[in-house]
């Protein structure tokens, strides 16, 4: 596995992908949930070896730049397109897990020439709007970092209801 980074106009975008792979099997791209980040993957990558598999870290998780602002719907799909973009992978399965659901289908809608599958996982086919208990939530129990706390109030506060 090698850590690569795609850019998405001033936002560097981490993401892992395997090496040592079979062409013969459909790539795995995978898209984690809104404080995921690509290592959460790693151990399922190498179980699905020899896929090539990439993993993401969306803005503001993992090793991804963390802006003070821009965490909309539209914004993270613009991530997985730029990672996908940059790792020049065609005909894909997609696999999301939670809050990357949504942003794996709307990506998918919007550029469904080189996906073969999805794979959704534990979230409905829509975009919430997050109250703001969910940023007292996150802080309390100590999921992120105080440097990218912002992250968690702008995923709060760029959030609008889309059903998708």
């Amino acid at each position: 596995m090698r850590d690569r980074y795609s850019k998405n106009k001033d936002i560097s975008i981490h993401y892992l992908e395997t090496t040592d792979y079979s062409h013969n099997l459909t790539p795995l791209v995978y898209v984690p949930g809104a404080l995921g980040f690509a290592e959460h993957f790693e151990d399922e990558m190498k179980i699905l070896s020899p896929r090539h598999c990439v993993s993401l870290s969306l803005r503001g998780n993992g090793k991804s730049d963390a802006p003070l602002k821009g965490y909309t719907l539209e914004d993270h799909v613009s991530d997985i397109e730029a990672a996908i973009k940059e790792s020049r992978l065609k005909d894909y399965c997609l696999m999301a897990y939670s809050m990357g659901v949504p942003y794996a289908i709307q990506y998918a809608s919007n550029n469904p020439e080189y996906i073969k599958g999805m794979i959704l996982l534990d979230y409905p086919a829509k975009f919430p709007s997050i109250p703001e208990s969910w940023v007292d939530t996150v802080f309390s129990k100590g999921y992120i970092k105080e440097d990218r706390q912002h992250v968690v109030r702008g995923i709060q506060r760029d959030s609008e209801e889309v059903e998708l």
